[in-house]
């Protein structure tokens, strides 16, 4: 829109409507105090605006959204490909790496106090739990969606990432949960014999009692009743025994999960039952230590 008149007009580029009324000439900023629209030169679609600036009368109007597709050099593929290129290096991680490190880090030296941490976590409670559920379920689908892409994108660096991410996780947990009775039991057993081990192993995104250092031998200390005892719990619960239930099954299944993956990278379970500590039998089972 160019309109070009005597000294009261000034040509103008952009289509502009106050209050439904086409904008003619230049106006004092008192007349936009209440919004006004304008038409995008690109999309021809009409924005909403709040703000008054000179240059909505001198310079030709273009929406967020069109800077973004086509004036965005991260929305052309061949440079997201390249950007994406170089992110993933080893050479980048390296550099972006020593750039950060030590004192270098902005946050090298601090903590959060105990107030911004309740902040942020009663925050995110009161979002989630005022969240109505349609929304809930959107935000589901879209953190699936994610997490589905970086899979495709970088299988190795995705499953690197996620038992990075698992050993962290575990060890916060185990460090601030204590040995149980039948685990202390072990643990000073294994302290008489003079063996170098430690206690709660994290290898890859699974967590393993103990460790034997030196020799690839690792230690699970299983509950009679959480681990279902073979000499205690089957399937059918004949023979004298009881039936598995959810819980049991569930806890086995991974029992098995976690074996299956140390054995075929060359260690070797021993598992000790709760039965065989309060009896003492478990004893025979670390003579080999």
């Amino acid at each position: 829109m160019v309109i070009v008149s005597d000294n009261k007009y000034k040509i103008m580029i952009n289509e502009i409507y106050v209050n439904g009324e086409l904008v003619l000439c230049e106006h004092p900023k008192k007349q936009f105090k209440n919004g006004y629209k304008i038409r995008c030169v690109i999309c021809e679609n009409f924005i909403e605006r709040k703000w008054y600036n000179k240059k909505i009368l001198e310079t030709p109007y273009e929406c967020k959204t069109c800077v973004v597709k086509y004036k965005n050099p991260m929305y052309r593929t061949e440079v997201k490909e390249r950007h994406n290129r170089i992110v993933a290096s080893d050479q980048y991680r390296n550099k972006m790496s020593e750039l950060t490190s030590g004192e270098r880090n902005g946050f090298y030296g601090k903590t959060h106090t105990k107030e911004i941490i309740n902040k942020i976590r009663d925050t995110n409670k009161k979002y989630w739990k005022n969240i109505d559920e349609k929304t809930r379920e959107v935000r589901s689908k879209q953190a699936s969606m994610r997490e589905k892409k970086l899979m495709e994108d970088d299988p190795v660096g995705y499953r690197r990432q996620k038992s990075k991410a698992a050993r962290s996780s575990h060890r916060t947990q185990f460090m601030n949960m204590g040995m149980n009775k039948i685990e202390t039991t072990v643990y000073n057993y294994l302290n008489s014999l003079g063996v170098i081990f430690d206690y709660s192993a994290i290898l890859a995104s699974y967590q393993y009692d103990f460790i034997i250092r030196g020799k690839r031998i690792l230690i699970e200390v299983d509950g009679d009743y959480w681990h279902g005892n073979p000499d205690m719990y089957n399937l059918d619960g004949l023979n004298g025994k009881k039936k598995l239930n959810k819980i049991q099954l569930n806890k086995k299944e991974r029992d098995k999960e976690k074996e299956d993956w140390a054995i075929s990278r060359g260690f070797k379970i021993i598992r000790i039952w709760e039965k065989e500590i309060h009896n003492g039998t478990f004893k025979n089972k670390l003579k080999e230590l």
